[in-house]
């Protein structure tokens, strides 16, 4: 029995918010050129982002390795997987369309995304920043830009998503997210440890349900970020800002 399964569109998002009213074009698609998208960031539309490479800030990202499976392409079993990507995005994610090409490996993400969407203890914004951090560290440009935005929908704020790359002497964050976000670095740079010491300061600020959850958002962004990295996964364009979290990645994988 699986964790989760998408049921008929029913025009809320499993987060709890409605899909956003379909926003007017602020990009136009240029033939020819590569897929990059942009719009404004926590906002999500109906139909394929328009494209326009000429835009401020828009950058050339490797075209993905696989190709990605339209709707028409896969099992009906499959098929709602995407649905419920259009109800809650407006557009089927581009990771949806490289899962699906092993239909079992599709199921068993969406189902965790799903399962673990009801988990509670840590604040939504939060666990999208750390996510973002994560991303960056990782160079998945696809999850930076998709948990900006929903950050954003969110409350998480410009100012903090500028200062991941230098969270450990930004004002911007409070003592709780000092810590995540030390904690995040610990475990996603492979040559660091967690260790006592911050441990001992993470239990200071986080219950026991609370360090369990922020640890499983951690690993699982950490599966998700790398497994979207070596497939080149594209952002959908969904946060207009996409370029300060793309500069971003370039400059936490280097700090």
């Amino acid at each position: 029995m699986f964790l989760f399964r998408p049921k008929k569109a029913s025009g809320v998002r499993p987060d709890g918010l409605r899909p956003q009213m379909p926003l007017s074009p602020g990009a136009r698609h240029v033939e020819g050129e590569s897929d990059t998208r942009r719009r404004p960031c926590g906002r999500f539309r109906r139909g394929r982002p328009t494209l326009d490479t000429s835009a401020p800030g828009c950058i050339n990202r490797p075209m993905p390795r696989l190709t990605p499976l339209t709707r028409e392409d896969v099992p009906e079993e499959a098929r709602t997987y995407f649905d419920l990507d259009v109800e809650r995005y407006g557009i089927v994610l581009n990771n949806t369309g490289l899962y699906a090409h092993n239909v079992e490996v599709l199921r068993a993400i969406k189902d965790f995304v799903g399962a673990f969407g009801a988990a509670k203890a840590i604040p939504f914004d939060q666990k999208a920043m750390i996510r973002v951090r994560i991303a960056g560290i990782n160079g998945c440009t696809f999850c930076a830009d998709l948990h900006s935005a929903l950050g954003k929908q969110h409350g998480l704020t410009d100012e903090k998503l500028a200062a991941l790359t230098v969270h450990k002497t930004s004002p911007a964050f409070d003592p709780r997210e000092h810590a995540a976000l030390e904690y995040a670095d610990a475990i996603t740079y492979s040559d660091r440890d967690v260790s006592d010491e911050l441990f001992a300061r993470l239990r200071e600020l986080y219950t026991d349900e609370e360090i369990v959850e922020l640890t499983c958002t951690v690993a699982f962004e950490n599966f998700l970020s790398k497994f979207h990295r070596a497939l080149r996964v594209e952002p959908n364009g969904f946060c207009a800002s996409v370029e300060a979290a793309t500069a971003a990645t370039s400059s936490a994988r280097a700090s």
